[in-house]
């Protein structure tokens, strides 16, 4: 069956993500390259010496996260708080910090990348800041992979909404959720998932979250199936009805009409698998977006 599952990690990363900064950032010997920026820092301690210096340790520490230089790039991080707190350079560490709780999420020590995640409350509540942190939250909370960390994971989505509520921060609580709801399906819990996934019809219906709710309806609709639990599942799946009919949402809905109906069989109701499919074939949206779906999991099995 499908899940809408994506990589934890995916689209909350890419914007800080740069091209390494070059033979400066592949340098061999780490203390060439901080002398190299002591030496700019040196220069004069006006806010734009100190913003130009920011930005170059963001590449730097960028570019060490890359190369798995992690311990070297927690001490540029470190460092920066000898460029002062002036908004940019602020900013600056921020978009560092999220990056650092990318790379210690990624090697797995969730508590270092924790530590990070903390000091980021320290930086400052602009609105660009705000934005970083909860881009670094839906991160974080898809490093909770043991169910008895889900409930710190459960408190980290749900302090996102002294975040603000601007339509990229309700973007990203709604990436959060989808995260969490993942979780807790991968460790059986499907009534906490379930809630949630009510829960998050408070964050509206805006393109990108409605989006975000489709998928983890699939993730849901997949999990009930698999337990042989028909009527949620089937529950869950009218309940995408509200959630508009755009084609993206459509491709969704047309992925949970596939696990439905194979939890239909499943428990020996081929009947109402057939039903399902009787009313997706009155649908052209659908039908193609159906189409698409269990053509892309007919390649999968035959992978």
């Amino acid at each position: 069956m499908t899940s809408g599952k994506k990589e934890f990690t995916g689209n909350a990363r890419q914007g800080n993500r740069r091209k390494k900064v070059g033979k400066l950032g592949d340098a061999e010997n780490f203390s060439q390259t901080r002398k190299l920026f002591e030496d700019i820092a040196g220069l004069s301690d006006t806010p734009e010496i100190a913003f130009h210096c920011a930005k170059k340790v963001f590449n730097l520490i960028t570019s060490y996260g890359d190369d798995g230089k992690i311990p070297e790039a927690r001490k540029l991080f470190e460092d920066m708080a000898g460029l002062g707190d002036a908004p940019k350079v602020a900013l600056e560490r921020a978009r560092a910090a999220f990056n650092l709780i990318s790379d210690y999420g990624r090697a797995k020590n969730l508590p270092e990348a924790r530590k990070i995640f903390e000091e980021m409350a320290g930086l400052g509540d602009t609105p660009e800041i705000a934005l970083e942190r909860a881009r670094a939250t839906v991160n974080l909370i898809g490093y909770h992979e043991n169910a008895e960390s889900l409930p710190e994971a459960h408190k980290l989505f749900e302090d996102m909404a002294g975040l603000g509520d601007t339509q990229e921060i309700t973007l990203f609580r709604a990436m959060a959720a989808f995260n969490l709801i993942s979780r807790y399906k991968i460790a059986g819990n499907l009534p906490e998932a379930r809630k949630l996934f009510e829960d998050t019809a408070k964050l509206g219906n805006a393109p990108g979250v409605a989006l975000e709710r489709a998928r983890a309806a699939v993730n849901l609709i997949s999990g009930y199936s698999r337990a042989g639990n028909l009527p949620e599942a089937r529950q869950v799946f009218e309940d995408m009805a509200e959630l508009g009919n755009a084609t993206e949402i459509a491709r969704y809905r047309a992925m949970a009409i596939v696990n439905l109906t194979a939890g239909y069989r499943i428990v020996g109701q081929p009947n109402n698998a057939e039903l399902l499919l009787e009313e997706l074939l009155k649908d052209e949206v659908w039908y193609s977006a159906f189409s698409e779906s269990a053509s892309e999991m007919q390649k999968g099995e035959s992978g």
